[in-house]
């Protein structure tokens, strides 16, 4: 099972995290979860965004 990350605003547009044109996953939702909290902590995207975690 893999788990990626994704962000949705509040007019519903999402976005995705890629890399290379290739979407990012995760292994394990701990390991998303800490990615996630980096993009949080470094301000990668706009706070407007809610990010959840999906598999």
């Amino acid at each position: 099972m893999t788990y990626r990350i994704v962000g949705v605003d509040d007019y519903n547009i999402v976005i995705e995290f890629r890399k290379d044109n290739k979407e990012i996953t995760f292994k394990s939702y701990d390991e998303a979860e800490k990615y996630k909290q980096l993009i949080v902590k470094e301000a990668i995207i706009p706070s407007k965004y809610k990010l959840t975690i999906k598999e």
